[in-house]
């Protein structure tokens, strides 16, 4: 399972790091920022029309371990395209090994939240649906 979820997140994180290039950094900000957000919404909204209150609550037990790291490495490379937009010259050696260091940040927050999602996430899901059914009873 692990080396599934690895191979899956990381072509979105390719995905993304190209997205991040292609597109202005104020954009692309913007566009990481709403995704992750609506995203998140509509899974709220999805899981309180099945299954009403406890559906929120069976949808934060399945993505909030995991997304925590997700959400940080979206964030924070959103954020790091923003500044660099702003920032003039941007080419010399040292704001290079700057960009490297953020992308490898980014990459370890994915394979860290890759990690949670396949081996913690579901223990987590499991014990949150056992409280759940009993308290269902």
């Amino acid at each position: 399972m692990f080396g599934h979820v690895v191979m899956v997140r990381m072509q979105m994180l390719v995905l993304i790091f190209l997205l991040g290039r292609a597109v202005d950094g104020k954009v692309f900000s913007v566009l990481a920022k709403s995704m992750l957000s609506a995203g998140f919404g509509f899974l709220l909204v999805v899981g309180i029309m099945e299954y009403g209150g406890y559906g929120c609550l069976i949808i934060l037990a399945g993505l909030l371990p995991q997304w925590i790291f997700y959400t940080a490495a979206l964030l924070f490379y959103a954020n790091s395209k923003k500044r660099q937009n702003r920032i003039v010259g941007w080419n010399s050696w040292q704001d290079r090994t700057r960009q490297l260091a953020e992308a490898g940040l980014v990459t370890g927050c994915v394979l860290l939240g890759t990690f949670v999602e396949s081996f913690v996430n579901p223990a987590v899901f499991a014990w949150v649906l056992k409280i759940l059914l009993k308290f269902l009873k």
